[in-house]
């Protein structure tokens, strides 16, 4: 017997059967992967493969296509599965062979993820958002951006404790950006060391230049002027200058008093308003720390 046959265990012992297609329940396929149904499982492998069925069933080891990935989405999303032991009592084979298949999985949904933009047009928000956000924002490429903590191990080097300790969070922590726009499309930016500021972060982590790139591409692409974007983000951000900086773009944020100095009704409004507009953004960060695997 080869060493990686040794490593597989009979099919008859898996804990629970074989997931199959065609009999397991959409609530089961809630509770172990987080998508609300089969369909919706299927129709995200879809798109994640591009419409090509020899990829959505290619295998790299004994388990089906289907198992395949459905061990991927219930180990990403972690709430049945959180470690590699217990997938390995659940489908029968070794976690070295499981952790094979997942980054085969992985390497397909992130190739998908780099081929869509990283913004929805003017023209396709405009069309999929609330009348609301129209009346306020007119047609205008709005973001709302936030940064979030993904939770790290306490370094032992005291230099990584300093660079990742947050004193907001009280924790070792990554700092990420997580935007939406009104429409509902959501993105998020890359991991930076704790102690750095919300400031720092969306000055300084090419959000803005990004986003400079892309308006002056789309007015060149449709003839039309140019839509430098509106980034709407909390009060505790000090980035207008840099905003105008990168390509004239606005950025919209609560007014604060100074000094004891009280609100107009102007500024009530408006901060009332845009608070309310940004508890969307608040549930895009809770759907970017949803994964599993950020908490692992």
């Amino acid at each position: 017997t080869s060493p990686d046959e040794s490593n597989k265990k009979p099919r008859a012992a898996r804990l629970p059967p074989v997931v199959e297609i065609e009999s397991i329940s959409d609530s089961v396929v809630k509770n172990r992967t987080g998508f609300n149904s089969v369909l919706a499982m299927l129709i995200y492998v879809s798109i994640a493969c591009d419409g090509d069925v020899d990829l959505i069933m290619k295998t790299t080891t004994s388990l089906t296509w289907f198992e395949e990935w459905f061990m991927y989405f219930e180990t990403e999303y972690g709430r049945a599965d959180t470690t590699w032991a217990l997938a390995d009592d659940r489908y029968g084979m070794h976690p070295y062979r499981l952790v094979a298949a997942f980054d085969v999985k992985s390497k397909i949904v992130l190739k998908a993820r780099l081929r869509w933009p990283m913004f929805v047009t003017v023209e396709e928000d405009v069309k999929l958002r609330r009348d609301k956000y129209s009346v306020r924002y007119e047609e205008k490429q709005v973001v709302f951006w936030d940064m979030t903590d993904i939770v790290l191990p306490k370094p032992t080097d005291a230099d990584l404790q300093r660079l990742t300790w947050s004193q907001y969070y009280a924790h070792n922590v990554g700092k990420g950006g997580v935007g939406v726009q009104p429409c509902g499309w959501m993105m998020t930016f890359p991991l930076w060391t704790g102690a750095v500021s919300d400031t720092d972060y969306l000055n300084n982590a090419g959000i803005l230049e990004m986003q400079e790139e892309y308006a002056a591409k789309f007015a060149a692409e449709s003839g039309s002027g140019e839509n430098p974007f509106v980034n709407i983000v909390d009060k505790g951000f000090r980035s207008i200058i840099a905003a105008f900086r990168a390509g004239k773009q606005l950025l919209l944020q609560p007014f604060f008093a100074k000094s004891d100095q009280k609100f107009n009704t102007n500024q009530v409004l408006t901060s009332a308003a845009i608070a309310a507009d940004r508890a969307g953004n608040e549930r895009a960060v809770d759907v970017a720390k949803r994964a599993g695997m950020l908490k692992r």
